[in-house]
Order: structure tokens, then sequence, then C-alpha cells
């Protein structure tokens, strides 16, 4: 099960000096899934600092790639238009890797997907 929450700063960029507008709000949409599916991904973490100091921790781009597709053959395009966009953005780039296999097939399996599992076909990469 996800749940979703909605964080806003109002006024932030212009304390930081990067906006003029005092009503500018950055909102950051909060998704925590309590029921992930296994193999759990190979976290990243990068430390950004540019204003202020942020440490940011997030999934490998296999597993997000897995995220995606899930979401994608579970609900469809067309309802996941954002997704659908930035699947098509993924296939832009040949940098990508394969999506992982397990954690997909985890989910579509969490999911209900009552097709075969998937996995990758050899000789074919994805760009």
């Amino acid at each position: 099960m996800v749940h979703s929450a909605f964080i806003r700063f109002r006024g932030l960029f212009h304390r930081l000096g990067l906006s003029p507008h005092e009503t500018e709000v950055l909102a950051i949409k909060l998704e925590i899934d309590t029921d992930p599916p296994a193999p759990q991904a190979t976290p990243g973490d990068d430390q950004v600092q540019h204003h202020v100091a942020v440490n940011l921790q997030h999934h490998d781009r296999a597993s997000l790639l897995a995220g995606k597709l899930h979401a994608l053959l579970q609900r469809g395009i067309r309802q996941e238009g954002v997704i659908g966009m930035t699947f098509i953005g993924i296939l832009n780039q040949p940098q990508w890797a394969l999506p992982n296999f397990a954690m997909l097939n985890n989910a579509l399996d969490q999911s209900g997907w009552r097709m075969a599992p998937l996995r990758p076909t050899i000789g074919v990469g994805m760009c």
C-alpha cells in the first residue's frame, strides 16, 4: 500500500534569495510504500549542496525503471500520462540499464498480474 502526502513551503525560494515572489510555493509529494516488493532496490545516496545542504536517498536506475514499468502495465499509459512520458524519456537515454526484473515481477505479482513473469530477452538492451 502506498501512502502519499504533499508538503508545501510557501516563500522558501524568496527567503533563500532564489525568487522575487514572496508567495511562490515549493511543493514536494511524498509517497511511502508500506509493503514494497522484494527484493529491495539498491539505494543511491547523493549529497546536494547548492543553497541548502540536502541528502537524497533514491533507488538505482534499474529499480526506478521497474517501478515505472509496473505502473504502466497495471494502470495503462492513458491513466498514467506522466509516467508514460517519463518512460519515453528513459527510452531515449542509452545509459539506462535493463529494469530490475525481480522487483518488477514481485510488484506485478503483488498487484494481481495474471500473465507469465517478465524476463529480459537475450541480446536486447534499452537502446
